[in-house]
């Protein structure tokens, strides 16, 4: 037999209690966002409302009931374990945020090219035409506008300013991640994966850009771009922004990531 710790009893209790509670609440906050009342699981699962009510209040709930449930709210297995694994979900997240400020290091130095653009200066001649005469003059010009960083930009490398506003903890954010984006918890965590295993892949680092601007366009500036007012969407973006501060000041591993760059999973 393997030298392997076993758990406590305490340790068990709380490990599955806490599963058996997200789970509860995934269930729950799917059937409400199908607006579908406790007796129509009840008749499509073929059991009683009062059987479906104590799975919702955190009840154990028999496996061979969750592929049924998974018809019923039209979501597979894994997108309700997904949900539950609320740590899960935030150190993939995490691990993304990592890998997305080290790509943002990669181009050198952000600040430094911020400060490099206001400073540079451009000259272009100009031919004007005065009395019959063509007239040329050396003048300043400002960079094109596609030279300038967009909105979107801004917020993927943290540097949009939105004020004071106080970030998620983690738990927050999860919960917000549940709530707000029931139908997408899976594309983090497939994500994180999909990263973790591309080290073999050629332009490997493309690839992860392309992956955790998707990621971060999905469930945090989206949202801020179509409602800049709203105030979970700031707090979700202010929860992302101290990641990458806090990777960009430490220029360390933050909890849940590995030596190599990718998330933990």
């Amino acid at each position: 037999m393997k030298n392997m710790n076993a758990l406590t009893k305490k340790q068990k209790d709380t490990t599955q209690n806490t599963f058996k509670s997200r789970l509860s609440d995934c269930l729950k906050r799917r059937r409400m966002q199908k607006d579908y009342s406790l007796e129509d699981v009840a008749a499509f699962l073929l059991t009683s409302k009062s059987t479906i009510d104590r799975y919702e209040g955190a009840a154990s709930i028999p496996s061979e009931m969750l592929p049924l449930f998974a018809i019923c709210y039209e979501m597979s297995i894994s997108e309700m374990m997904d949900t539950c694994d609320v740590d899960g979900l935030t150190k993939g997240f995490r691990g993304l945020v990592k890998i997305a400020s080290k790509a943002q290091r990669r181009k050198g130095q952000r600040k430094q090219m911020v400060i490099a653009e206001k400073e540079r200066k451009r000259l272009v001649t100009k031919v004007y035409e005065i009395d019959g005469k063509l007239v040329s003059e050396d003048v300043e010009e400002s960079p094109d506008m596609a030279e300038r960083k967009s909105f979107r930009e801004m917020c993927r490398d943290g540097s949009f300013d939105i004020g004071y506003v106080v970030p998620f903890t983690d738990e927050e954010f999860a919960a917000y991640i549940q709530t707000e984006y029931p139908e997408k918890v899976s594309l983090l965590s497939c994500a994180a994966r999909l990263i973790k295993y591309s080290d073999a892949v050629s332009g490997k680092d493309t690839m992860n850009t392309m992956i955790t601007n998707f990621i971060f366009d999905e469930f945090i500036i989206n949202k801020l771009i179509d409602n800049p007012d709203d105030i979970d969407a700031k707090r979700a973006y202010m929860y992302y922004k101290s990641l990458l501060e806090t990777y960009d000041k430490d220029c360390g591993d933050l909890d849940g990531f590995n030596g190599t760059g990718t998330p933990d999973l």
